[in-house]
């Protein structure tokens, strides 16, 4: 066997190991502690998909568990659904907006324990919905949260041990805090 073939043949075998690590235990990537989300980000901003997003749902699902999510001054048209402990920061509770893309939903649904949400406005959610639904979750804080033009503002639904600070829930219909 020649030099050059057995190179080449270490290189082969180095390939097969590293697939069959691959298989085994998976994508050695990791998700990020932290991701930024912008209305204004696009596929020319650095770090698109990866850490920078342009829907806080994007962002969520992309952030590790226990992770911070910091979502810039915009206006957000989206129902999030929270499934996982994260941290949400809203830049600015007024100038920081959330509106239902969908009246017959919640714009945030928390089902995860551990959950903080803070500097956001959130609106639009109709019919028998929240603008922020905490659903059998514990643990959870809510802060500087401006809930408005909603059928209930903050709704904690068999959920213990949450904490409601600084927050206001206003031209609800049926309930501010529920």
């Amino acid at each position: 066997m020649t030099r050059g073939s057995s190179i080449f043949m270490v290189g082969v075998l180095l390939l097969g190991i590293y697939i069959t690590g691959i298989l085994i235990f998976g994508d050695a990537q990791t998700s990020p502690n932290v991701v930024y989300v912008d209305d204004d980000f696009n596929e020319s901003t650095t770090g698109w998909q990866i850490d920078h997003f342009n829907k806080i749902q994007d962002g969520i699902d992309a952030v590790a568990e226990g992770g911070t999510v910091y979502v810039y001054n915009g206006t957000y048209n989206e129902n999030v659904d929270v499934t996982k402990t994260v941290t949400i920061i809203g830049n600015n509770s007024v100038s920081c907006i959330v509106l239902a893309l969908h009246s017959n939903d919640h714009v945030f649904n928390i089902t995860a324990n551990w959950v903080n949400i803070s500097g956001l406005t959130v609106k639009g959610a109709g019919i028998i919905y929240a603008g922020i639904y905490v659903d059998h979750a514990e643990h959870c804080n809510i802060s500087h949260i401006n809930a408005t033009n909603n059928i209930y503002g903050i709704y904690l639904d068999n959920s213990d041990n949450n904490t409601i600070i600084n927050s206001t829930a206003f031209f609800n219909d049926y309930y501010g805090i529920y």
